[in-house]
């Protein structure tokens, strides 16, 4: 096991570098994004510019880091128009992870109240407002003079 180790480590030495700089740099996206210091999104995307700069200005990279920082850009810039609405807006989760689970917890609560095993036809017509109240509820608790009507014009 040693000998078939110490061979894949010889034979992929020189890719090392390239792997350690690249995963540096996802590292530091990583941490920029995970927003553990509670700045505002105008620095939380400063901070994500000034490494996105840093990584173009890098000169001396190979071609396989130089390919793997151009697919991450171009990635980023395609995600770039929505990237910082989560450190806006209190409670919006940052990742499709924990938006999937709330849809998720929606579809199970239906499923559960129905007894059905597929969520019910009625999702299709009224299922933007029990998104919407579901949600809401897991943040609010509501009485019955909260959902009364106001102004029914």
């Amino acid at each position: 096991m040693q000998h078939l180790v110490t061979k894949g480590l010889t034979a992929t030495a020189d890719l090392w570098p390239d792997v350690q700089a690249g995963y540096a740099w996802v590292h530091r996206a990583a941490h920029i994004l995970a927003h553990s210091e509670q700045h505002t999104a105008q620095n939380v995307q400063q901070q994500y510019q000034s490494l996105l700069d840093e990584m173009r200005q890098e000169g001396a990279v190979s071609e396989p880091l130089r390919n793997m920082m151009t697919t991450f850009l171009k990635v980023t810039d395609s995600y770039w128009a929505g990237l910082f609405f989560c450190y806006e807006v209190a409670d919006l989760p940052r990742t499709n992870n924990d938006l999937e689970h709330t849809f998720g917890s929606v579809s199970y609560h239906e499923r559960r109240a129905t007894g059905r095993k597929q969520a019910s036809p009625g999702l299709v017509i009224r299922g933007a407002v029990r998104m919407v109240a579901s949600v809401a509820s897991q943040h609010s608790l509501f009485s019955g003079p909260d959902l009364q009507p106001c102004d029914l014009r």
